[in-house]
């Protein structure tokens, strides 16, 4: 009896020593949770739209724009082997530039040059080879030999004023595709010389033929203004001595006049100063047709007092042209002959003579005229 009590405690004790193990491996691990977001709050929804009209429908053709190719392997080999002999001959400063198409615009082989024929240029152009070539010719025959013949000296750089720009001619929004476009043009706006300032056509073009044609015009409309006033008032000064009684003759015969007649003629004698001031001008000023004409000056007052050693200030060499007798300074001589070299070499010169958007510069360009010829103004 006591051995199979002492058995079943046994077997009992092993059961209970087994139940820790068993508990353990059944309750479930803490988990450490972060307290939730503040969740936004929800936004209200969006208000329903509402059709708006009229309702315009656009064209669809109107959107659609037209593809372009881009450049072909071969025609960027071919523009790019016919460039090789003008970078070599006149010693072209460049870089390589990607290859541009932009709608109408661009060019298989552009060239961002900075130095040509030992002229530097101010900025990077943007240009092709046929251009290139030009230039580079004008500048190392025509320009240089210009430089040292009217100012002893020679040209070192260029003022370039712009190359390729993918617009329209004179920058206008209805007009042909200028050469700008095609990086066919380049625009110089002065010459940088080793001896003396820059030659800037702005300032040494000097008048050009517009500018003498309004002075022109300046000056009959002033001697028209005169000659009606001065009948004028010849006429109402007969109409005064009509209704005047006559007066007795002066002594000697020596004609008098009256107050009347003194303040008349002291008006009259003002007013034509006034407009003869407006028709003369200094010499340094004098146009190329020999009309000076300068704004009047103004009246009344002591005039300033003059130096009595006035400074001596150099002026440039005046050269009487063998046509019309026309003087011009050596800068204006230098700037008009080089213009003409261009006019012989490229298919586009403008200048100053041109009109007021190119009174700053030479534009030049390469345009296809075919049998028309060059295109110079």
């Amino acid at each position: 009896m006591v051995r199979h009590s002492t058995g079943r405690l046994a077997a009992m004790s092993a059961v209970l020593a087994l139940l820790p193990a068993v508990a353990g491996a059944q309750t479930p691990q803490p988990v450490v949770r972060s307290a939730p977001a503040a969740q936004p709050a929800t936004p209200p929804p969006p208000p329903l739209k509402t059709q708006q009209f009229p309702v315009t429908l656009q064209d669809s053709k109107s959107q659609q724009q037209p593809e372009v190719p881009a450049w072909s392997a071969e025609e960027v080999a071919a523009a790019k082997a016919a460039c090789a002999p003008v970078l070599a001959k006149y010693g072209v400063v460049a870089t390589e530039a990607e290859e541009i198409k932009d709608g109408e615009c661009g060019t298989a082989y552009p060239l961002s040059v900075t130095r040509v024929a030992n002229v530097e240029f101010s900025h990077p152009a943007v240009v092709n080879c046929k251009v290139l070539e030009t230039i580079g010719e004008w500048l190392r025959t025509d320009v240089q030999a210009s430089a040292k013949r009217h100012l002893g000296a020679r040209v070192v750089k260029i003022g370039v004023m712009s190359s390729y720009s993918c617009r329209k001619a004179y920058g206008r929004k209805k007009s042909r595709l200028s050469e700008h476009g095609l990086a066919n043009a380049l625009d110089v706006g002065h010459f940088e010389i080793d001896k003396g300032p820059a030659v800037a056509l702005l300032a040494d073009w000097g008048l050009t033929e517009r500018d003498i044609k309004a002075r022109i015009a300046a000056a009959e409309a002033a001697a028209r203004k005169l000659a009606e006033a001065k009948a004028k008032a010849d006429a109402e000064a007969r109409a005064r001595a009509q209704n005047q009684p006559k007066t007795p003759p002066a002594p000697n015969g020596v004609a008098t006049m009256t107050p009347a007649d003194r303040g008349l003629a002291g008006q009259a004698a003002m007013d034509g100063l006034s407009a003869l001031r407006g028709m003369i001008d200094s010499d340094t000023e004098r146009g190329a047709s020999g009309l000076a004409l300068q704004p009047p000056s103004r009246l009344g007052g002591p005039k300033a007092k003059q130096p009595e050693t006035p400074a001596v200030v150099a002026t440039p060499p005046m050269v009487t042209t063998t046509t019309g007798g026309r003087q011009y300074t050596a800068r204006q001589l230098f700037l008009r002959e080089i213009y003409d070299a261009a006019c012989k070499r490229f298919g586009t010169t403008l200048g100053p003579e041109a009109n007021e958007a190119h009174r700053n510069h030479f534009h030049l360009d390469m345009a296809d005229r075919g049998n028309r010829g060059n295109y110079c103004r």
